[in-house]
Formats: C-alpha cells, structure tokens, sequence
C-alpha cells in the first residue's frame, strides 16, 4: 500500500505544477520563466555565505560620513520645472534585469561548492531620495528586498547631461554597506577637472548606478577567486533622466599638499612600481619614451627622480629582494648625480614610498603561491603580511638613512568599470581578478593606519581618483591618463605659490 500511496502524491504535486504553469501561460509567463524563479527561490535558500558576507561587510574599512559636510551653500534651490517628482526610484524601470542572476549562475556552473553557487543577484534597487543621505535598497530577480549586502555600486549624477556629454559628472556617491541589503548614498562634488563648473541649466539631471559586483565577489582576497573563469564583474548599468539633484556634500577637510617636497629637498627619490611612475615621472605622462638611467629633470619637478618599476607586490620576501635593495641603488645613482651637481645633504634628501597595485592584483596569498603560484608576476599578498612589511620596511630605511624624510604615496582608486569587454589573454583576467573599489578602500584606509603609527606622511590620493574613472587610460583599470598625471603634480607637488602648472 505504500507505493501507491507515494505515488499518488506526487501525482498530486505534478497537477499542482502543471495547474500553476496553466496560470502562468493564461497572464502571460512562460514555463521558462516560471522554472527559472522557482530556481532562484531555491538557490536563494540554498545559498551558504550570508553569515560570511554580513561578517566581511562589517570588517572593511567603511567610508566614514563624518568625514563630509553638506554646508548649506552647496544645497542649491533648483528649478523643477522639469523634474521628475518622485520620493522612490527604481531602477531598472522595465522591471527587473535578468542578467546579474544569469552571470551569477554561469559562474557557479551548478557546483554546490563554488561560492556564488544559490546566490540571489541583486536585479534592479529602490532609491528613497527624500533623505540625505539616499538611501538605496537592493532588490533580487523577483523585486524583492534583500536582506544581505555585499555589492559594489559605483553611483554618480550629472546635471545638464544633453549640453554637455563630454564633461564629468558633477557629484560622486559614497556608498556605505549597512550590512542588511540596504545602502547609503553621500553624494560629493567631484573635483575632476572635467566637471563643468557652471551648467547651463541647474534643473535636474541623469541618476547612473553602475552594478559592479554583487554577491560579494569584489570582498574576496586571493586565493578564492584565482581558478575562477572570469571575476564575477556584473558590468550593469542603470539610468533614469530628469532626477532633481541630491543635497551636494564635500570633505570637510581637503588632501595636504606638498610644496615642500619641491622647494626643500634637493634630492627626492620615487620608489614604487607604475603608479609612482604615473605620479612622477614627466615622460610617462607626456606620451615620451624615456629609458634608464633616470635623472634629474626627467620627473614633474626637477629634484625628483624616479628609477625602474620594482616589478613585485610589497610583502615579508619583497621587502628584502626588491624593495630595500631598490632604496640602496637610489643611494648609488644619488652619488652619481652628486659627481655631476655636487654634494647633495642627507638631511635635504626624501623618499617618496609606496605600494598598492601590485598587492592587489596579487593571485595568491602566501600558502597558495608556494604551493602553485611560486614565481607568478603578480606575487602574493596577506594584508596582516603587508602591513608588516611597510612597519620593517620603514624601520630599516629610518636605520640605514636617519636624515632622510620618508612619504607615502597612498593607494589610488581601481575602477573596474573603465575595462567592459572580455579579456583577451589570461594575463590581462589575472590582473582583473581581484580589482575592486572596496578592497582597495580597505587597503588605503588600513595603510594611513600603520603609517600614522610610524609618523609617515601620506599623500592622500584615494577618495580624488575615486571621483574620476574618465581619466583612466583608456581600457586600462590601474593607471590613469596624462590629463590626470598633471592634475596630481598641480595639486600635491605646487611650484612657488601652488598655482604653476605642472607643464610650465
């Protein structure tokens, strides 16, 4: 009897089935659609790194809102003539956008053990904009809310769009992750010099969200996603026209500039990889192509030199094979340079130091890279690791040249989005694998720590370059153009007065 009895149940559950794919043909759904949300819903329920993502949410640094202000003078009373008045925005507006789930998906391929394996995309979001700040709230593939963050958003609004297509947008959102599905949006002019300082028309304006990652992915450190087919780079894109401006904030304080470093040093000498060499040296930024051996008058300002890129990430074995011995050979070219100029005194002698990139483009953590990596180009990288190093690193150069000031030149922001088609090589996915806004935030932020503790200074470069991805090379998520190289000298390395031009 118990055989018939089972099978009468599922026959049951089978004319439930086909009695709801019935109803599904009758309002217009099909069976595909409805087995791919019962799917999710299952996925949804499955899916077994909430707890983990809500536990690594809360433990990267988080951009701090105490850091900016919304002074009344920058909440301006625009037209609304044209505007389009709604407390709620959702995004997308032809319902929600089947694709983040669908990459998702492909990703997993099915595999109980893959860590997007039943995740629930974030699908489209919600925005209340009668707050400051925004508040933006995630929704899955079905427009549910969702309860769980971990997604990388790049959110910026642009007044005037039509009349002028070519100028920056004119404020960059901070998004904060509350851990819940939920996220908060400060919105910050931008200083790119491409921001077009008086629109034509001040009424209202185009809302970008730019999905970058969800599910977490843009959280891992290497080595999770290093044997993975792509990053998990979502590379969504949603607008809405005619939105009144929100509330524009700015920092309270601005980054330091270093003037110094031009008029009080005879001797600066610029160690790092490309970045540095993006910062510094003339001939990079200019389209030039200069070979060693550097020397002074080659770099922005005449008393900078910058050698060779170290070619490694910043980590317990690099800091002995590249970067001390990088520091002694400036000390050789500096006594090369003295043969020609004369003398140089220590005590009017700097370094300018610094590493990011590498370490997070890195594919392997320690253990990893001994076991399979050993001699990668991209080297490993721990953040407990990486920190210690800069502590000997600094300590050693202080032992070895106790006269010498020490800089930081600090982390520069990565933006995915500016690299949208498929790699071509598998050279070109390793450097993409771990990029992204959050970990390079929670690098810089726990570097400026380490350094405080040191009493380095540092030149503070991430929360600028967050606001700029235009000024990118083109296709090119790390280095940025020569527009945005003479922006940098202008601003952090001032000639006299603090407004010379860097090309003068």
């Amino acid at each position: 009897m118990l055989p018939l009895r089972v099978s009468k149940i599922r026959m049951f559950l089978m004319c439930l089935m086909l009695a709801g794919t019935i109803m599904l043909h009758k309002s217009g759904e099909s069976i595909e659609r409805y087995l791919l949300v019962t799917e999710d819903n299952q996925n949804s329920n499955r899916w077994q790194n909430q707890d983990r993502v809500d536990t690594m949410v809360k433990e990267l640094s988080q951009f701090d809102p105490t850091t900016v202000i919304f002074p009344e003078e920058l909440k301006h009373t625009f037209s609304t003539k044209y505007a389009n008045k709604r407390p709620f925005l959702s995004l997308p507006h032809k319902g929600m956008d089947p694709n983040p789930q669908a990459h998702i998906e492909s990703m997993a391929e099915g595999d109980l053990r893959h860590f997007l394996y039943g995740c629930s995309a974030t699908s489209g979001v919600q925005i209340n904009t009668s707050s400051t700040p925004w508040i933006m709230t995630s929704l899955d593939l079905e427009g549910d809310s969702k309860t769980h963050g971990g997604d990388e958003f790049y959110v910026s609004y642009k007044l005037d769009n039509d009349s002028e297509p070519a100028h920056s947008s004119d404020a960059i959102a901070r998004v904060v992750d509350r851990a819940d599905g939920t996220y908060e949006l400060y919105f910050l002019q931008s200083r790119s010099p491409r921001r077009n300082p008086d629109p034509r028309w001040w009424g209202v304006g185009e809302l970008t969200v730019h999905l970058l990652y969800t599910c977490a992915t843009s959280l891992l450190d290497p080595p999770e996603k290093t044997n993975w087919k792509s990053d998990g780079f979502i590379d969504t894109i949603w607008t809405d026209a005619g939105i009144p401006p929100p509330s524009f904030g700015r920092f309270k304080t601005e980054p330091r500039r270093f003037p110094e470093l031009v008029t009080e040093y005879d001797y600066v000498y610029a160690v790092g990889n490309s970045l540095m060499k993006n910062f510094a040296w003339k001939c990079y930024s200019n389209g030039g192509i200069c070979r060693p051996p550097i020397k002074l008058g080659d770099c922005f300002r005449d008393n900078i030199v910058y050698s060779n890129g170290l070619g490694a990430p910043l980590n317990s074995r690099t800091v002995h094979t590249h970067f001390l011995p990088r520091i002694e050979r400036g000390v050789q070219e500096q006594r090369e340079t003295e043969s020609l100029i004369g003398a140089i005194q220590e005590d009017r002698s700097a370094f300018i130091l610094g590493s990011c990139v590498w370490d997070l483009t890195a594919m392997y953590d320690l253990e990893s890279y001994d076991q399979y990596g050993n001699n990668h180009k991209f080297g490993f990288y721990e953040l407990e690791d990486h920190l210690e190093a800069i502590r000997f690193f600094i300590s050693e150069i202080r032992r070895l040249h106790p006269l010498r000031q020490i800089y930081w030149k600090g982390c520069t922001a990565l933006h995915r989005q500016v690299f949208s088609t498929v790699p071509s090589t598998p050279d070109i996915l390793a450097s993409l694998m771990y990029t992204s806004l959050i970990r390079g935030r929670h690098l810089d932020a726990a570097q400026k720590e380490i350094l405080g503790e040191l009493n380095v200074t540092v030149i503070d470069m991430f929360d600028m370059t967050y606001e700029m991805p235009e000024l990118h090379r083109s296709r090119d998520t790390k280095h940025y153009n020569p527009e945005m190289a003479l922006y940098w000298a202008d601003y952090f390395l001032p000639k006299g007065d603090g407004i010379a031009t860097a090309s003068a």
